[in-house]
């Protein structure tokens, strides 16, 4: 986890805090998206020298220095927070303030499973501040592989112990920084590795709230506001015996 998030709220980068996540060009397809999964390109946030922040696209899942191909099988999404010392990989990649950067979001999914195998998982959206946007902290990562002419910006979520609410389906919940001063200093270049790493702390309990979604989630084909509807299957299931067009609408990443 995390494997799947919402970005959907707005629709272009102008519609959010631009000093916050930056302005970029090419990145309008990240945002108004309500399954965003893994292999998928994505809005990233980074500092720019001046001190600004910029935003850019990277295909979540990182690619490693040493990747021969854009398909090498080591491609994690997500990384452990408190694995980081320990790996060569991740602890220069959190030592070198270049490769920090935010990811914008307003929400994640995570599944119940169900005691029976007979019955599909269950999702949850989780969102914080009842919706409000805010930022994942997470690596990029540049490299050149073979198969591809140009080098490829990638990018995983990092994670940490879940709190409370987040505990009641998994043990583990993406970083969500807990607000401007340590996003600031996450993307600092001032602030050390070791300082950085302090920062990966669960979220507040109070701020997150998590509600049943569509099981329509469950396939990267559908997309749409809809997913944070329990009842949108059932509606899409009755729509599609109508005649009608299923209730999520399909895109092809």
């Amino acid at each position: 986890m995390c494997g799947r998030y919402t970005a959907g709220r707005a629709a272009t980068f102008d519609e959010l805090d631009e000093h916050r996540f930056g302005h970029g060009k090419d990145v309008a397809a990240a945002l108004g998206r309500w399954n965003v999964a893994p292999r998928q390109q994505i809005a990233v946030t980074e500092r720019a020298q001046d001190g600004t922040r910029t935003a850019r696209t990277a295909r979540w899942g990182l690619l490693p220095r040493w990747a021969k191909t854009s398909r090498d099988r080591f491609q994690p999404i997500n990384a452990r927070s408190d694995k980081l010392e320990a790996s060569k990989l991740w602890r220069s990649l959190l030592d070198d303030p270049a490769h920090r950067v935010l990811i914008p979001a307003d929400g994640w999914y995570e599944w119940l499973h169900s005691e029976t195998k007979k019955e599909k998982p269950a999702p949850f959206v989780h969102q914080v501040d009842r919706g409000a946007w805010f930022g994942f902290a997470g690596f990029v990562n540049t490299t050149r592989v073979d198969d591809l002419p140009d080098p490829i910006t990638t990018t995983v979520i990092l994670t940490t112990e879940a709190n409370g609410p987040a505990s009641r389906l998994h043990e583990r919940m993406p970083v969500v920084l807990a607000g401007p001063e340590e996003e600031d200093a996450w993307l600092s270049p001032e602030v050390s590795g070791l300082d950085a790493l302090a920062l990966l702390q669960p979220l507040a309990d109070d701020r997150l709230t998590l509600a049943p979604a569509s099981k329509l989630v469950n396939s990267v084909k559908n997309e749409g506001p809809e997913l944070l509807d329990p009842d949108a299957e059932q509606a899409s299931a009755q729509s599609t015996r109508d005649g009608l067009r299923p209730a999520g609408a399909v895109r092809d990443d």
